[in-house]
């Protein structure tokens, strides 16, 4: 499918919503495994409810602030680098015009421009600059050059979502005793699995069947 509708002017592509799906399902699995394999340890030693929870709620937040600050650390310096990649490619634009003209007639040649269709939009994209830039980072180096991720809402979203994933599993041992708890906990985490799976199909067009056992069954492995 064509990005340019008609000399000169640029169709944005097609961006899901939920830019943070990945942060959510990342902490969400994340939580409900880290959670599940603690606390069946725990169990395991034949310790009391209350150590049991004790284990859980420290093992919750210590995770949850660790995922959200590299959260924070990942996308910062993914966005970091793509603007230094975008000033980049300006620069070039500017110091290198026939080179990158040239590489831009390349891209539209590949597109299927031929001869006077291919020069009047070559010429029509060149007159505008920053049409030039966004073409040249999207085609050339697949960057986005105004679709960055907040670092701080995608912390939170992973912050949130970890804490989310982690409370499902733990919830059963403040309602019942140990060896009651562990086969109620065990069952929660893999109707969860496949819930915040199937959830997912929201997002990417998948079969929602299809996406939840995708994720329960690579969350049972693991």
């Amino acid at each position: 499918m064509e990005k340019w509708t008609k000399p000169g002017h640029f169709k944005e592509p097609h961006i899901l919503e939920g830019k943070s799906l990945r942060e959510f399902v990342f902490g969400v699995e994340d939580g409900l495994i880290s959670m599940v394999g603690i606390v069946t340890g725990v169990v395991g030693a034949a310790v009391s409810s209350f150590f049991i929870i004790l284990a859980g709620i420290i093992s919750m937040f210590a995770g949850a602030l660790s995922m959200a600050v590299g959260t924070y650390l990942s996308i910062k310096s993914e966005n970091d680098y793509y603007r230094r990649e975008i000033e980049k490619e300006r620069w070039e634009i500017r110091k290198f015009p026939e080179m990158e003209k040239a590489e831009l007639r390349e891209f539209l040649i590949k597109r299927g421009y031929k001869s006077k269709r291919l020069e009047r939009e070559l010429n029509a994209i060149w007159a505008d600059k920053e049409l030039v830039l966004k073409y040249m980072l999207e085609e050339e180096l697949g960057i986005p050059q105004n679709n960055f991720k907040n670092p701080v809402n995608g912390a939170a979203v992973m912050l949130t979502s970890y804490l989310l994933g982690s409370i499902i599993p733990l919830t059963p041992y403040l309602l019942f005793t140990p060896n009651t708890a562990l086969g109620i906990s065990l069952t929660f985490t893999v109707i969860s699995l496949f819930t915040f799976g199937a959830y997912r199909a929201v997002y990417t067009g998948k079969s929602w069947i299809a996406s939840g056992f995708e994720m329960m069954a690579l969350g049972m492995i693991v």
